[in-house]
């Protein structure tokens, strides 16, 4: 995989005809340049993203929704006369939550009541404490939550994770944390730290090179025949003359 595919970035590339006439085109009508890119770049990256997740969900168990891939998939390009590409981002660096993936348990923060462990209680700030004591008074015997379970590959039963709860942050998002067994920042004042655990990201999940190159090859045909047909409206609609309609297709 290049270096490129790693970070997320897939590069699509023109046959020369095409570059030649669009290239052509943004000669003789420049102002219309946005109007022929925009809606083939729109068009192609919902193509895009519906390959990638029917690819993805053939071997990861995810929903649709929680794939997000309006998020995860983005089309971006840099077109003009001396210039003339597209391509594919992939967001690679971070995960997908684990919470999103199928089959999670619990599916809402839990706790178990059947033990008591040590936290540090979020809010309980202090100066630099040196006592046996005065460390003791800003821990907290509570009830934690309970372990979360999860798998993301389909076929596979859900597996255990050690000093894992689901709970459920004052944005909104619900995730699945772990425990790290360190603090934060304010010394005895500060907070358990707590670190969301995360799924593979979309390159990963695309796998191999082979897998992506065939989402590339639909999206090269299919960008570069939405790029003639923009053309081709706009002939019909008047903006180019018979004169330059000619010249497009010698």
């Amino acid at each position: 995989m290049s270096d490129e595919a790693k970070n997320g970035l897939v590069l699509i590339d023109f046959g020369g005809d095409v570059v030649d006439r669009a290239r052509l085109f943004f000669s003789i009508q420049p102002a219309n340049v946005h109007t022929v890119v925009f809606p083939a770049i729109k068009r192609t990256a919902n193509l895009v993203r519906r390959e990638t997740t029917k690819a993805i969900r053939e071997k990861y168990d995810i929903s649709v929704a929680n794939l997000r891939a309006e998020e995860n998939v983005q089309m971006y390009s840099k077109i003009g006369e001396d210039k003339f590409y597209t391509y594919i981002h992939y967001r690679a660096y971070k995960g997908i939550p684990l919470f999103r993936f199928n089959g999670v348990t619990p599916k809402y923060p839990k706790v178990d009541t059947s033990k008591l462990v040590p936290v540090i209680m979020a809010g309980l700030r202090a100066p630099i404490v040196k006592s046996a004591n005065e460390r003791r008074a800003h821990w907290q015997m509570v009830y934690p939550g309970v372990e979360a379970s999860a798998h993301v590959l389909k076929g596979n039963s859900n597996k255990k994770l050690e000093n894992t709860f689901v709970a459920t942050m004052k944005s909104g998002h619900t995730g699945i944390f772990k425990r790290t067994g360190a603090a934060t920042s304010g010394l005895y004042g500060g907070n358990d730290e707590i670190q969301e655990l995360y799924g593979p990201n979309i390159v990963q999940m695309l796998g191999n090179r082979e897998v992506q190159d065939k989402i590339t090859q639909k999206a090269e045909a299919y960008f570069v025949a939405r790029i003639e047909h923009e053309i081709d409206r706009l002939w019909a609609q008047n903006f180019l003359s018979d004169e330059q309609w000619g010249e497009m297709n010698r």
